[in-house]
């Protein structure tokens, strides 16, 4: 984790998901907990991280961190604010343990607004990734965080509901 981390925090060619929380965002905070190890909570749940465009951006990859549990299939995507998939990797191997797992996507043009990070895995004990803390819950409903019980793969169209989660997992998009 400390590649992605490290590597994507402060460049201006990169959104994390954890911007939500105030680390790469105007007017945040800071993350009450460092990113740690986390299984999957269900199998086919899908969580959806809002981030905001400011600046034209192209989305090129997306990135996640696996940690030492590879299992099964993953889907990553995004998402407009009105739940229209915009780009997905596609169902793929969870692969790499302990290691970013970087996912090509169709370079997709996103322009300023409001969209979500879609991820999914077909199995609960694979690991990422994730921040996991009480004070997780508050800040994810606030910031709009939202849960699907059902989709995997990522559908067309999702249908966001409020996340009964305390986990947040560590996302990056790569672009220009």
């Amino acid at each position: 984790m400390a590649q992605l981390n490290q590597s994507l925090a402060f460049q201006s060619n990169a959104i994390l998901s954890l911007a939500c929380y105030g680390l790469a965002q105007q007017g945040g905070g800071i993350v009450a907990g460092a990113p740690g190890s986390q299984a999957w909570p269900t199998a086919n749940k899908a969580i959806y991280i809002p981030f905001r465009v400011f600046d034209n951006f192209t989305a090129k990859r997306i990135v996640i961190y696996n940690h030492a549990t590879i299992n099964g299939n993953v889907c990553v995507a995004i998402y407009n604010s009105s739940s229209s998939r915009l780009v997905t990797s596609g169902s793929v191997a969870h692969a790499g343990a302990n290691a970013d797992q970087v996912f090509d996507i169709t370079d997709t043009a996103l322009v300023p607004a409001l969209y979500y990070m879609g991820i999914a895995f077909d199995n609960n004990t694979a690991t990422i990734a994730a921040v996991s803390a009480a004070a997780v819950s508050m800040k994810q409903h606030k910031f709009g965080v939202r849960e699907e019980a059902a989709a995997f793969p990522l559908p067309a169209t999702a249908t966001f509901a409020d996340t009964t989660l305390d986990m947040l997992p560590v996302m990056a998009i790569l672009g220009f």
